[in-house]
């Protein structure tokens, strides 16, 4: 086309294309320019690039009609994108569909476009707007125009901000506003866009939305807000959210207000002032997940807690340097329960937490722990908050943490004293108590009178990556160790009468000494198996006055030992005992104790001990046993020498041998210990008895027979472990043979039951004296019997002593938990051969063989003409003694 330079230049920048329909294109002159064309077309795809501060735009559909000095103008596009780089940032906005009318009109300063409608939806947004907008060359251009939206995505608000708000602005917008929308926004824009945003009067820039179910990540670090209801508001240099509803995690926020003053400013801040209410929970959540879990050095990662909570917070945040944000707040404890990890729980928590991005303060936040009131307070001093707690600690309330069976041994209350210490080096904690009105009936070393004295002192603090603990109580005991920074146990001592030092080696090292140590006590309240950890022991010299153990106090121990390669091997010596051990811990073989004792006395049980009890340990969960003693004695009563050998398995623990070996007497016992509800012990009994009299004079009833042998077989079962052996629970049955021995003159109550099987205390018959036989000591050939037993009752309807004398007869019970008896006995005296020899010496030897022969062939009718029958009731030591007659005598005894 013949047209001016001047317009040929400006087409080839704009860079023209589309299609036009229905053209009419005249001018005047020789050739078309800028002031003097008229046009009338269709078009459909037009487009043009934006130069300068010119508008841009493609895919334009419609309708135009006008000259130079103006015209009208139709538009009917989709998919239509625009570029006004005079007003926005954004260098494409994309239209989905593009509805709009109207006109264009030459004025003295350049073009003035007006709107008379326009209907417009994307992605973003949907609404329409109307105004003008005068362009001038080299100047953004004088604007007029109004807006309302129908729909609007709040993330994407930044994009349609005016290029005049600053860039830190709008990228807080853009990182900070994520998700939300509004279904009513309305935009006011009139005035020079020169002088934009519009200070002093000078014109109108006003955005305001209604928001929905808005996200908005304030600052960087902090946890985000949800769940926005409410309005922002963006008019001339000023910003304002207002929430009417909000939550963090599970916190209601009401209200909360963020701004922004001036958003021309050089140093943009933002302003957020708000409340929140909600469960504990949820405000643990926040400080773990905010500068204010820094400041507490993650003391709260793992705490939890219930009941409701406040919050109270304001900021101040500079958008270019969030990192000189200033905050201030309030948490208020409103009656909630605390569960901090390790540690026993709070309850009813009252109180306020002044914070701000430097400092945590309280004054007054008071709780019941421990049974009893407590009050904590929170400082801050270069960079490290403390915290110092007083209160009051109960028997009762330490039970449940301590557990029932340490709980139980607890009595009364008494005060402590507590301190916390965060900061950059670490956490440092201190808890100080004289322990004065708490009674202890623990386990010696530590029972105590509750008026008593014992002064408790625990600290923790870091050590080179891990954590150094000490507990102290007085000069009774002190343990020191180190943790791993996962809490494992790396290394550490305790000592008894004295402090505890840090062993160079990993492991636990036990030395000290002391008055007295319970072994059974502490083995019932320490942990076993896999609740015991995986401490383990690599050196122990302990010396003790008195060690208790099962109801026994051993005297002047010392226990030493050190393990070597996995193996542990000790000396043990006192008073009573000499000898050695060897533990080997479990790995592809079980775990085998195996110990050499010299000698080992047994003492007899002391009152100074108190209750005797059981060893805490599963009888699954024994090592194999090998145990020898070469002069084993209980109490002073020599047993000769003692092997054990037994093992752990499923069912329980296995006594494969248990054998007692003495000149005058060997024991074997072999059988099983079964955990369950209750536990039971069966054994298999072997007992042979070479000098009956010398045995029973160990067990300290000499003088009681002479000379004989005994042999005992059977089987026996009781409730406990084999320690716990008692008649109460004894049940089984038994064979016994005694031979050759004779029962010697017992003193009255001396050998209680023996002195009634001896029958010394039968009375004198009418025509024999009996007293002659059994009183001055019943000599006998042979002794048998089965015996029954059930729950410590022995039952026997056999039991026959015979002897040169007389041969005896008995059924019956023996209590052996009452010492008492109840049973039928028949003396048959040996006359017989008496009664013939004198029939010859009268009558002459024929009727003496006559006599003799007459007897034997009617089964000794002499014998059974003189036999007696008693029934002998009552106490061992003085049992009741009738003389039963032979027409009709009482009932026998059977077994219930």
């Amino acid at each position: 086309l013949p047209i001016d330079p001047a317009l040929r230049e400006r087409l080839q920048r704009l860079q023209p294309q589309g299609r036009f329909d229905d053209l009419r294109l005249s001018w005047k002159g020789a050739q078309p320019g800028v002031d003097n064309f008229s046009i009338a077309a269709h078009f459909s795809g037009l487009g043009v690039t934006a130069v300068d501060t010119q508008p841009g735009v493609t895919n334009l559909t419609g309708r135009i009609e006008g000259d130079a000095r103006s015209g009208v103008f139709e538009i009917n596009s989709v998919q239509l994108s625009a570029n006004l780089p005079a007003l926005f940032r954004e260098p494409l906005f994309g239209f989905d569909s593009l509805l709009a009318r109207g006109s264009w009109k030459k004025t003295p300063r350049g073009q003035r476009l007006t709107l008379d409608e326009m209907g417009f939806s994307n992605p973003d947004t949907a609404g329409t707007a109307k105004g003008h907008y005068e362009w001038i060359a080299g100047h953004p251009g004088i604007i007029d125009v109004t807006a309302r939206l129908s729909r609007a995505n709040g993330a994407a608000v930044y994009r349609y901000l005016p290029k005049k708000i600053g860039d830190i602005t709008v990228d807080w917008l853009k990182h900070g506003l994520l998700a939300g929308y509004s279904d009513n926004v309305q935009l006011d824009l009139k005035g020079d866009l020169a002088q934009f945003p519009f200070q002093n009067g000078k014109g109108v820039f006003r955005l305001e939305a209604q928001v929905k179910d808005a996200v908005v990540d304030y600052v960087q670090g902090w946890p985000r807000i949800e769940g926005i209801q409410g309005h922002i508001v963006f008019h001339n240099q000023q910003m304002e959210m207002t929430a009417t509803q909000a939550r963090i995690y599970g916190a209601t926020l009401l209200p909360v207000k963020a701004s922004i003053p001036d958003l021309m400013h050089h140093d943009e801040l933002l302003l957020i002032d708000g409340q929140a209410s909600g469960s504990i929970q949820d405000f643990i959540r926040f400080a773990n997940f905010s500068p204010v879990g820094e400041r507490l050095r993650g003391f709260t990662d793992a705490l939890n807690g219930s009941g409701p909570m406040r919050l109270t917070l304001k900021m101040q945040v500079p958008l270019r340097r969030n990192h000189d944000s200033q905050l201030t707040g309030k948490l208020s404890f409103l009656g909630n329960a605390l569960f901090p990890p390790g540690l026993p729980r709070l309850e009813q928590v009252r109180g306020d937490i002044d914070f701000t991005g430097d400092s945590l303060n309280a004054k007054n936040i008071t709780a019941q722990f421990l049974g009893g009131p407590l009050r904590i307070e929170t400082t801050t001093r270069n960079d490290q908050v403390n915290i110092l707690a007083q209160g009051n600690a109960t028997a009762a309330g330490m039970a449940p943490w301590l557990g029932a069976e340490w709980g139980k041994r607890l009595s009364g209350q008494t005060a402590w004293r507590g301190q916390l210490e965060l900061g950059p080096a670490g956490e440092h904690i201190r808890i100080d108590s004289d322990l004065v009105g708490l009674g202890s009936s623990l386990p010696l070393p530590l029972a105590k009178a509750a008026a008593q004295p014992l002064p408790l002192l625990v600290t923790g603090q870091p050590q080179n990556g891990g954590r150094l603990h000490e507990v102290r109580l007085g000069s009774t005991v002190d343990a020191v160790w180190r943790s791993s920074a996962t809490g494992g146990f790396e290394r550490g001592e305790i000592r008894f009468g004295g402090a505890a030092a840090m062993p160079a080696e990993p492991g636990l090292r036990l030395a000290g000494n002391g008055r007295a140590l319970d072994i059974t006590g502490w083995t019932a309240l320490l942990p076993e198996g896999e609740d015991a950890g995986s401490l383990q022991l690599t050196s122990f010299d302990l010396s003790f006055d008195a060690l208790d153990l099962m109801g026994r106090r051993f005297q002047e121990m010392r226990l030493q030992g050190r393990t070597r390669n996995g193996l542990l091997r000790g000396q043990v010596t006192g008073r009573d005992v000499s000898g050695a051990l060897t533990y080997r811990p479990a790995g592809e073989q079980p775990a085998r104790v195996s110990a050499q004792f010299k000698r080992l006395t047994v003492p007899d049980r002391s009152p100074a001990v108190g209750e005797a009890g059981s060893l805490n340990i599963k009888a699954a969960s024994f090592p194999t046993l090998d145990v020898t003693v070469e002069d084993f004695r209980l109490q002073e009563r020599s047993l000769g020498r003692l092997e054990v050998l037994a093992r752990g398995a499923a069912e329980g623990l296995v006594i494969e041998n248990l054998q007692l070996a003495h000149p005058d007497s060997t024991f074997r016992m072999s059988g099983l210990w079964r955990d369950g509800t209750p536990s039971e012990t069966r054994a298999e009994l072997d007992l042979k008895v070479l000098d009956a009299g010398r045995f029973l004079g160990r067990f300290g009833y000499p003088d009681t027979l002479r000379r004989g042998s005994a042999e005992i077989h059977g089987n026996a079962t009781w409730i406990g472990s084999p320690a716990d052996f008692s008649f109460d629970t004894l049940a089984g049955q038994l064979d016994f043979k005694a031979q050759g021995g004779q029962f010697l003159k017992i003193n009255p109550g001396a050998g209680k039951l023996l002195g009634v099987l001896s029958l010394q205390s039968l009375p004198r018959r009418l025509s024999f004296d009996f007293r002659d036989i059994f009183n001055e000591g019943y000599a006998f050939d042979d002794i048998g019997a089965t015996l029954r037993i059930a729950r410590g009752v022995v039952y026997s309807d056999d039991f026959r002593m015979r002897g040169p004398a007389a041969k005896v007869n008995m059924s019956g019970l023996a209590d052996l938990n009452q010492e008492s008896v109840q049973l039928r006995v028949k003396v048959i005296p040996k006359l017989s051969e008496s009664v013939a020899v004198a029939g010859a010496l009268i009558g002459g030897p024929l009727a003496g063989i006559g006599a003799l022969a007459a007897q034997k062939l009617l089964r000794d009718p002499f014998e059974e003409a003189i036999s007696q029958e008693y029934l002998v009731t009552g106490s061992w030591q003085e049992p009741d003694v009738k003389k039963l007659t032979k027409v009709k005598s009482e009932a026998s005894v059977s077994e219930p």
